[in-house]
């Protein structure tokens, strides 16, 4: 049923221009000054109750503040309330006239007036003082209208588009908000220059409860929800796509067919480098910032190539990653990252996760509510998917300071933001490790909390001894759960005592035949024993039930790779790549260099990009040791190696805790120099002789 047009002071409504799930969008004309304005009516009864509402209230407020403060964004003049008539409303910019849009006739009521008397448009223009013409005349100008007109824009008018935009983006992200709902409808006209629309959907960053987080439209949404900066990217992202390639969205990230007979296709290509970017599946691969993008999207326009500075940057990233990107994805990878992210059947689930309020172990419902959507965040496995499942933690854990779960998934989110380049393990670890002493202190008995502090206790206190009574504490607490055997099986190799850990993971096979990581993390531990045929083997049964597990084939390729089958294994590595984001990625210029030029050309390829990363870093930036120490022990370079190698124990970098037995650095045990960082480790004890071979610490006396 339409709602009672409510009265706004100083503002003569003319028409309804829109409509949305919280209100209308009326234009609108000062009574003082005749000026021609918008006017958003947002009601009440559109919420489940009034928190939200007044949620929203607040919110368009905070905006108010900063929306006259930048041509870039929609300036809102005035927002007041109507409690008589349930509602809040807020004054803004009109847009511009959309050209040749014919416009349905609007069907409203109005107050005072009995509905079934409301079906003539005299009566309504009597009621409101209209003038017959102004009714039904205007429909404004948004990006979708333009798009349903011409079907596609010009590839140079979709890039100014997006400098546009993510220019109000990133004024608005400076402020600490965010869009959440960034689409073509949308974004609209002023002056000819594209604004965002729908601002009361603008709120905090990294917010969320129960009443905002269907918030957003499908196919703009990001895997990991809306809610972040990178997610209103990601938004964008579709938008420009749409723009440039006049496809719908659920069509990403397919191109036109005729797309090279276009005009301007090779500016498309351009810009769909840039897209792709943004709309990248992990949010690790997306724009970490606003700027970022736009400064793409500024090179672009003066004239470089940015897909040939992503290639390079690729490139350069796969120069180390090659061997160390397994600890980002992989089930327990180096430094104990001991439970990951992966599909794996119930039998594999640790016992801190829950799903039914009821035992969970907290009695307040919106606790438990934060606590799932922090779950659900950070089940994405990338940097903001876990900022903001931390985000959601911090709000149950406020509202139930006695909620040991959400204690715990909150060490856990910490602990596995270390995994990722671009976050020192200094400012993730000690939040981890606090974390979860909170969570052991409210319930000694949560399985997680212990496997993250055995992981902090490993890779960053190098306290062996403590993390193997921490996993074996958690394997007797859980002994039908896989997760703590395979990561004390893990601990086990990475000190050498690879036996043990191979009977563990034997075992886990006999009892648990459905779960298939047991078997990649079996042959991990293989190869790092020197049994490289036997890891090969076990990795391959995997692939026989699952041929598409990701982490096998990477497994593969790692395995591959010290047994000398280059040319194989840099092809495992790009199936992985294509099985995760779609794309060979630079794994496919890695493969072509190393065809071309063996592998001396393929370390020179790779020593030139790290040497442009590295000069590209800003003050500030961190940038892991660890993939230049396996690069120049490749290279032969081992004065390098043992700078950054010492620079990696400086940053206790987790990919660390691997050094004395991945086959990956076997150039650098005979080193006396390596006994010292053994030393400084407290691994000596383990490796307590020279390591004079290169196949596998297993043979070190």
């Amino acid at each position: 049923m339409s709602r009672p047009v409510p009265i706004t002071p100083d503002y003569e409504l003319l028409e309804q221009i829109g409509s949305g799930a919280y209100g209308e969008v009326w234009r609108a004309r000062s009574t003082a000054t005749g000026a021609m304005r918008a006017i958003k009516i947002v009601h009440r009864s559109t919420f489940a109750d009034v928190r939200p509402f007044e949620r929203e209230f607040e919110g368009i407020k905070k905006f108010e503040e900063i929306s006259r403060s930048h041509p870039s964004q929609l300036a809102i003049f005035h927002v007041g309330r109507n409690d008589a008539a349930k509602c809040f409303y807020y004054v803004m910019e009109l847009a511009d006239a959309a050209p040749g849009v014919e416009v349905q006739s609007p069907r409203f009521k109005v107050q005072g007036i009995p509905e079934t008397e409301q079906s003539a448009e005299a009566e309504v223009s009597s009621a409101l003082n209209l003038k017959p013409e102004t009714l039904n005349s205007f429909a404004p100008r948004t990006l979708r209208s333009d798009l349903r007109t011409h079907g596609r824009l010009p590839a140079a008018r979709v890039l100014e588009l997006g400098l546009a935009l993510t220019e109000a983006l990133a004024h608005l992200h400076q402020h600490g908000l965010v869009h959440r709902d960034v689409k073509p409808s949308n974004i609209i006209f002023v002056s000819g220059r594209p604004k965002l629309a729908d601002i009361g959907l603008v709120t905090d960053v990294a917010t969320g409860d129960d009443s905002r987080s269907i918030v957003g439209t499908e196919g703009y949404l990001a895997p990991e929800g809306p809610g972040t900066p990178q997610a209103d990217l990601f938004a964008l992202g579709k938008v420009l796509y749409e723009a440039v390639t006049g496809l719908d969205r659920r069509q990403f990230p397919q191109l036109p067919p005729d797309l090279l007979a276009w005009p301007d296709a090779a500016l498309v290509f351009e810009l769909n480098e840039i897209i792709l970017k943004a709309c990248a599946g992990s949010g690790r691969d997306r724009y970490w910032s606003t700027d970022a993008m736009h400064a793409d999207l500024e090179r672009l326009r003066s004239g470089k190539s940015v897909r040939q500075r992503h290639t390079w940057q690729r490139c350069v990233r796969l120069g180390g990653k090659l061997a160390l990107v397994a600890a980002f994805i992989s089930l327990l990878a180096a430094g104990l990252k001991l439970v990951r992210n992966r599909p794996t059947p119930p039998t594999a689930n640790y016992s801190g996760a829950v799903e039914k309020f009821e035992t969970s172990g907290t009695t307040n419902r919106e606790a438990f509510n934060f606590y799932l959507l922090g779950r659900k965040c950070s089940e994405n496995a990338n940097p903001s998917g876990y900022l903001c499942g931390i985000a959601h933690f911090e709000k149950a854990v406020a509202l139930d300071p006695k909620f040991a779960r959400a204690f715990a998934e909150m060490a856990r989110a910490w602990s596995r933001l270390d995994a990722h380049e671009h976050i020192a393990p200094k400012i993730c670890q000690p939040k981890a490790h606090e974390a979860a002493l909170k969570a052991l202190a409210l319930d000694d008995t949560l399985v997680e909390a212990r496997v993250t502090l055995a992981s902090h206790l490993a890779t960053f206190k190098w306290d062996w001894d403590g993390a193997e009574r921490e996993l074996r504490h958690a394997a007797r607490l859980a002994p039908e759960n896989p997760s703590p055997r395979a990561s004390l099986a893990r601990l086990l190799s990475i000190t050498g005592r690879h036996e043990e850990a191979i009977a563990i993971l034997r075992e886990l096979q006999r009892r648990h035949p459905d779960v298939m990581w047991i078997n990649n993390t079996l042959g991990e531990c293989l190869s790092l024993a020197g049994r490289h045929a036997e890891g090969e083997r076990e990795v391959r049964k995997t692939l026989a039930i699952t041929p598409n597990d990701q982490l096998a084939h990477f497994r593969l390729a790692e395995i591959l790779w010290v047994m000398g089958g280059h040319d194989e294994s840099l092809s495992e590595w790009e199936r992985w790549s294509v099985l995760r984001s779609g794309s060979a990625g630079g794994f496919g210029e890695a493969h072509k260099t190393f065809r071309e030029s063996g592998m001396a050309g393929f370390w020179q390829f790779f020593d030139k990009q790290h040497q442009a990363q590295l000069s590209a870093l800003k003050p500030g930036d961190w940038f892991p040791p660890m993939n230049c120490v396996w690069a120049y022990a490749g290279m032969g370079d081992l004065d390098k190696a043992f700078e950054w190698l010492d620079r990696a124990c400086e940053d206790k970098q987790p990919l660390l805790a691997d050094v004395a037995v991945h086959p990956h650095y076997a150039a650098l045990w005979p080193d006396p120099r390596f006994r010292t960082v053994l030393k400084r480790m407290g691994l000596d004890r383990y490796f307590p002789k020279s390591m004079g071979t290169a196949s596998g610490a297993a043979e070190a006396p």
